[in-house]
């Protein structure tokens, strides 16, 4: 799994979601496979991960797997890749990333938790690390994980066969 060459160019919002959806199950399967092999990624907020932003020119989408490895990610990452599969993994089924546009040519990519909410994960990790009353506003409206008790994780591989 792990790291995607992103096209150049993506015509609409709704398409730019759907292979963040994408880049979202490939994450998905990333933290399953984690868990299933015994070693467990860290939760994305209190691990050593940090926002950075990719040189221009330069689009590469990556999944939890790469994100952890590399410690370095940028929003779409840091959203679809790795915190909404965490959350999916959590039981939070209905979070996903969103598309915020910026201007006409720039977007951004956020995570809407299943009640609504919006968290930036790009400004909790460090994007705008200069100006950090932004950063601790960010960190402090983060809301725990709301479980989904209909949907049940098994990592039992006899169940996968």
């Amino acid at each position: 799994m792990g790291v995607l060459r992103a096209a150049s160019i993506i015509y609409s919002d709704e398409q730019l979601e759907a292979h963040l959806f994408g880049l979202s199950c490939v994450g998905y399967v990333d933290f399953l496979c984690a868990l299933r092999d015994g070693r467990p990624y860290p939760a994305l907020y209190s691990s050593s991960v940090r926002y950075e932003r990719e040189p221009p020119g330069s689009e590469v989408w990556q999944s939890a797997r790469a994100v952890f490895a590399k410690k370095r990610a940028d929003c779409e990452d840091l959203a679809a890749g790795t915190r909404t599969p965490e959350l999916w993994v959590a039981g939070e089924t209905a979070a996903r990333a969103v598309v915020k546009r910026i201007s006409p040519t720039l977007r951004h990519i956020l995570v809407e938790r299943a009640d609504g909410t919006i968290e930036d994960p790009s400004l909790i990790l460090g994007m705008h690390a200069d100006e950090p009353e932004e950063r601790a506003a960010a960190r402090a409206a983060v809301k725990p994980v709301m479980p989904t008790p209909d949907v049940p994780i098994s990592l039992d591989r006899r169940r996968h066969r």
